[in-house]
C-alpha cells in the first residue's frame, strides 16, 4: 500500500516539473505579458487622445471680381503734355501704357502701339487723317510738330473699329485748335514753350496767339527746332554682331556720336472762325517744313563694295514739307435727335 502511494507522488511530481518547464508555457506566459503591456500602452494612447490639441487657423483670401475693364482711352493735356512733349510723336507718347518709340534715328520717332505701328495705326489731326507719308515706311516720321498740341488721345481696343481697318492696332488723333472754336477771354490769350537739350543741343521754340472781337477770332503760331548729332558712350554700330548675323563688314563707323542724326523743322499754321451762338465756322492754313538725317545702319550687299559708295549710301537725308488747308464747322440744333452737326474738311 505504501509503495502504490509513493509511486503515485512520483508520478504527480514529474508531471508538474513536466507542465511548468515546458517550452510553450513559457511562451504563453510570454505572450500574455505583451498582451497585458500593448493594454496598457494603447490605454494610454487613447487617453492622450483625449487631450485637446491647439487649433489650426487658415487665413482666408478674398478675390472680389470686378465687370470695370481698363480704360482703352489715354490723353495727354495741359501740364501733363506739356512735361512730356518729346522731339516726336513716338517720343511724346513712350511712356504710355502699351506705347513704345519706333525710332530710326532722333528725327523719326513713330508710335508704336501693343507692337503695331505704320498702316496698322492711325494717326489723325483733329479727328481727320493726317494723310502724309508715315505709313508707308518707318524711316518717315508723322508731319507734326509736337509743341503745337493742344492734347493728344490715344484710343486702343474694339473702339477704333470706327476708324477703319487702319487702325487696328490703335488710333492717335492730335488735337491742335488753330480754327478758333470761341472768343478769348479779355479778347486776347497766348502761350510759349521753349526747350533745350543738352545731348544734342536741341534747341526748340513756339508761340500761339489768340485774338478776338466780337464774333470773330484768329490765331496764329509759329514754331522752330533744330539739333545736332546725338551723343553716344562707345560706338554706333556692333561690328562683331554686324559680321556673325550678315557676314559683311560694317562700311562706316563713329565713336561717341550717331553720325547723320541731325534735323532741323520749322513751320506755323493761321486759322479764323465766325464764331456765333449756334456754332461756329472757320478755316485755317498750316504748313511745315523738316530735313532729318537717318543714322548709318548695316551696309547693304551692293555689288560696288568701297567705301565712299557704300557711305554715300547710308548717309540718307530726308526733306519733309507739308502744306494743310482745314475747314471746320458745327451747328448747334434745339432738335434732340440730332443736338449738333459737325462737318471738317481737309485738303493737303
Amino acid at each position: 500500500m505504501k509503495d502504490c502511494q509513493t509511486a503515485f507522488r512520483f508520478i504527480l511530481l514529474m508531471g508538474f516539473i513536466v507542465f511548468f518547464l515546458n517550452p510553450a508555457f513559457a511562451m504563453d506566459r510570454n505572450a500574455q505579458k505583451k498582451s497585458v503591456a500593448d493594454n496598457q500602452s494603447n490605454s494610454g494612447n487613447s487617453s492622450s487622445s483625449h487631450i485637446p490639441q491647439e487649433p489650426v487657423k487658415f487665413k482666408t483670401i478674398t478675390i472680389e471680381a470686378t465687370d470695370i475693364a481698363a480704360d482703352p482711352i489715354q490723353k495727354l493735356e495741359n501740364r501733363e503734355l506739356r512735361v512730356r512733349t518729346g522731339e516726336t510723336l513716338g517720343k511724346t507718347l513712350e511712356r504710355e501704357m502699351g506705347v513704345s518709340n519706333l525710332s530710326y534715328g532722333p528725327g523719326v520717332g513713330q508710335p508704336v502701339i501693343r507692337g503695331m505701328s505704320g498702316p496698322r495705326v492711325r494717326i489723325m489731326q483733329n479727328g481727320i487723317s493726317a494723310h502724309d507719308l508715315s505709313a508707308l515706311s518707318p524711316d518717315l516720321a508723322v508731319s507734326f510738330e509736337t509743341m503745337l498740341a493742344d492734347s493728344i488721345t490715344v484710343l486702343r481696343g474694339p473702339a477704333t473699329l470706327r476708324y477703319g481697318g487702319n487702325a487696328i492696332g490703335g488710333m492717335v488723333d492730335i488735337k491742335h485748335l488753330r480754327i478758333p472754336e470761341k472768343i478769348p477771354l479779355n479778347g486776347a490769350s497766348g502761350r510759349m514753350d521753349f526747350r533745350y537739350d543738352h545731348n544734342s543741343s536741341d534747341k526748340a521754340g513756339m508761340i500761339g496767339l489768340d485774338i478776338g472781337k466780337g464774333n470773330f477770332a484768329i490765331h496764329v503760331d509759329y514754331f522752330q527746332r533744330a539739333s545736332n548729332n546725338t551723343h553716344i558712350p562707345g560706338t554706333a554700330l556692333d561690328e562683331a554682331a554686324i559680321r556673325q548675323q550678315f557676314q559683311v563688314d560694317p562700311g562706316t563707323n563713329s565713336s561717341n556720336v550717331i553720325q547723320n542724326s541731325n534735323s532741323n523743322s520749322q513751320g506755323g499754321s493761321a486759322g479764323i472762325s465766325l464764331i456765333g451762338k449756334h456754332g461756329h465756322l472757320g478755316g485755317s492754313y498750316h504748313e511745315t517744313v523738316r530735313n532729318y538725317g537717318i543714322p548709318p545702319g548695316v551696309p547693304g550687299h551692293a555689288d560696288d563694295t568701297s567705301s565712299n559708295t557704300r557711305t554715300a549710301q547710308e548717309a540718307i537725308r530726308i526733306d519733309m514739307s507739308q502744306r494743310r488747308y482745314d475747314l471746320d464747322g458745327l451747328w448747334k440744333t434745339y432738335w434732340q435727335s440730332l443736338p449738333n452737326a459737325h462737318c471738317s474738311r481737309r485738303h493737303p
